[in-house]
């Protein structure tokens, strides 16, 4: 009987601990980090174009102090880079001509120093990844000689920096930019170093007038997530959707704990393989990872009835290579422990491979890469190049 009493009390308190933890998987408002993406960039092909991949980033990237109305991180930027975000959103305060990092009118107890130092330290330790960097002047300038733009170059051309900044402005393959900081240009400059933002596809409408309107919110974000997959690949422009919002009626973490929630849920019930950048409140580990995992959804596609090729396929976890013809469909086990390795199908007239685990090596002369919409019946390419025998892609 008392055991009966002492698990009949005891429930409530499991149901509460299992919300706590499924929240978290959205929603970090706790600081605690469970896992590590740090260098979840280096399966993806150097011929990708940044504008074509899935990347976690969190807005106002610096804003922990200030209470509720304007704090919007939790975890520290050397913990963000390490769960896997790659944008960022950099607010600077323009005073004595350096800069102090703001959320309006609020000093978070930084600078740009500090935080190209964790940058570059990041890519010194991790050179496959990339890190876009939005930067914006925040709050009104103070006792200056000379422009905010001038100050940024400043930075930029440090000793203990440049080497880590891509020159260009324009969206290129990533193996170019691997180990880089690209600038996404918020400010006036005369100076062509960095995207200008004014060239991205930007949803940031941040006015949420009360809690009443966060589902007004959340259709403004999933408008824009539609609006990704069906011009990403007609355009050389980043797509930026930004979950992120405030108002004295709704704070940002109020926000964030249910646009992230939705969003999870989307990204879940929906095969979906590209987002673009997506700048968050408080993101949780699961969240990001599923960001994250939307880039590894690559399909391969080669003509070999025309070609009169086999295509050579190496499965990682068992090291054997393997022939694929037309015609058959095949699918690998783990020998270690009989789960799925990877599974693919050869049609007719082209093979067609469904990656599962994300880190195969392909040996071809080309492939073709394809993304798919729905399942395998609304297919669209996005790309073809041509590779040398054995290279991973």
């Amino acid at each position: 009987m008392f055991f009966i009493y002492f698990i009949v009390l005891c429930l409530p308190i499991l149901t509460s601990s299992q919300k706590i933890r499924s929240t978290e998987l959205y929603f970090n408002r706790n600081g605690r980090v469970n896992m590590a993406n740090k260098n979840w960039m280096s399966t993806i092909s150097d011929s990708v174009h940044l504008n074509h991949l899935s990347l976690p980033g969190t807005h106002d990237t610096m804003a922990f102090y200030g209470g509720p109305f304007v704090q919007t991180q939790i975890l520290s930027l050397d913990s963000q880079l390490r769960v896997g975000v790659r944008a960022f959103d950099i607010r600077c305060r323009h005073i004595n001509d350096k800069f102090e990092i703001h959320h309006g009118p609020i000093y978070q107890r930084s600078d740009m120093d500090k935080v190209l130092q964790s940058m570059v330290s990041f890519l010194g330790s991790f050179p496959s990844e990339v890190l876009l960097v939005r930067i914006k002047e925040e709050h009104a300038p103070r006792d200056n000689k000379r422009s905010f733009a001038e100050t940024v170059d400043f930075y930029l051309n440090k000793p203990t920096f440049r080497g880590y900044i891509w020159k260009g402005n324009s969206t290129v393959p990533l193996g170019i930019v691997r180990g880089k900081i690209v600038i996404l240009r918020n400010y006036p400059s005369k100076q062509l170093i960095g995207v200008p933002w004014d060239s991205t596809l930007i949803q940031d409408d941040y006015i949420v007038p009360t809690v009443f309107s966060i589902g007004s919110k959340w259709v403004k974000v999933q408008e824009h997530l539609d609006r990704a997959r069906l011009r990403a690949y007609q355009s050389d422009s980043f797509v930026i959707n930004f979950l992120s919002g405030t108002s004295p009626g709704a704070y940002p973490c109020t926000i964030a704990r249910r646009i992230n929630k939705y969003i999870m849920d989307w990204l879940t019930r929906f095969q979906v393989d590209f987002i673009g950048i997506i700048y968050m409140d408080f993101p949780g580990e699961g969240l990001i990872n599923t960001i994250i995992r939307l880039n590894s959804g690559i399909q391969v596609n080669n003509g070999l009835e025309e070609s009169g090729k086999q295509l050579e396929f190496v499965c990682n976890n068992d090291r054997e290579k393997h022939l694929l013809s037309p015609g058959e469909s095949y699918r690998f086990k783990d020998k270690l422990n009989g789960t799925n390795c990877c599974k693919f199908w050869v049609e007719q007239k082209e093979v067609t491979l469904r990656f599962q685990s994300g880190n195969e090596n392909i040996l071809v002369d080309e492939v073709g890469f394809y993304r798919f919409r729905d399942g395998f019946s609304d297919r669209y390419e996005i790309g073809r190049w041509s590779y040398p025998i054995g290279m991973k892609i």
